[in-house]
């Protein structure tokens, strides 16, 4: 397979140029030559010729057009999901989109896609699937309960990654600052103020660093809605304690 006639840019000259090139099970093999006339070929007529690209971030599985993202699918048929993901996977590629990421499925629909894909029952670039992501308690979870496998400790966080793999995973996806709608004590910044003010008042103590007993606690609250929430507390000694 030959593609003839095609606008190549080279990045060396800063010029386009017009080159036939040789395709080899669905690869560029030779390009700069000249198409043989019994060959098989498509003329592009000048058309420019892009490599495919890649997307690192998406997420076929979620409709981008609905009104709320909240309780996404809710009442969704049977297979309607897979299939809103196959038509999603089919419009990238007809993008220019040969290779993604899909860094958080619904239920492993995604997955599903993917393997259509690679079988070619499908069109589609070829995917990178993480499952669902794994994540602490979280407020958001009642949101995306297709995209989220929540975790605990370290046992469950293995526990979870490894059901992940099972299901066809081709990586691990942490989300461990909570998300986009999560409440202010699931992210990481709420302890950064007073972090930052505790370590200031560090600087301005008078007494030696060595007579300091400094204390670090982690308390992480019981209730859903904090459950994520670090709260930092340091402390010198009683006896050395300074003013600041």
């Amino acid at each position: 397979m030959w593609l003839k006639n095609a606008s190549v840019y080279d990045v060396c000259t800063g010029k386009c140029e017009r080159q036939d090139l040789q395709v080899e099970e669905g690869r560029i093999a030779s390009m700069g030559g000249k198409a043989p006339s019994h060959a098989e070929a498509i003329d592009l007529d000048g058309a420019f010729l892009l490599p495919g690209f890649f997307d690192c971030h998406v997420h076929i599985c979620v409709d981008t057009h609905a009104k709320s993202v909240a309780n996404l699918w809710q009442g969704a048929l049977p297979g309607t999901i897979a299939l809103f993901a196959a038509s999603a996977a089919k419009k990238m590629l007809l993008c220019g989109i040969t290779t993604a990421r899909d860094v958080g499925g619904w239920d492993y629909h995604e997955i599903a896609v993917r393997e259509a894909i690679n079988s070619g029952l499908i069109v589609g670039p070829r995917l990178f699937c993480a499952g669902k992501i794994l994540s602490m308690t979280s407020a958001s979870t009642p949101m995306w309960r297709g995209m989220y496998e929540e975790c605990d400790g370290p046992a469950e966080v293995r526990k979870a990654a490894r059901k992940q793999l099972a299901m066809g995973a081709n990586f691990i996806k942490l989300l461990a600052t909570g998300a986009v709608n999560s409440s202010k004590y699931e992210r990481a910044r709420s302890n950064c103020g007073p972090m930052r003010s505790q370590r200031r008042w560090r600087s301005r103590t008078t007494t030696s660093p060595t007579s300091l007993r400094m204390r670090m606690r982690c308390r992480a609250s019981a209730t859903p809605s904090n459950a994520a929430a670090a709260r930092w507390s340091m402390a010198p000694s009683a006896t050395n304690r300074s003013s600041s």
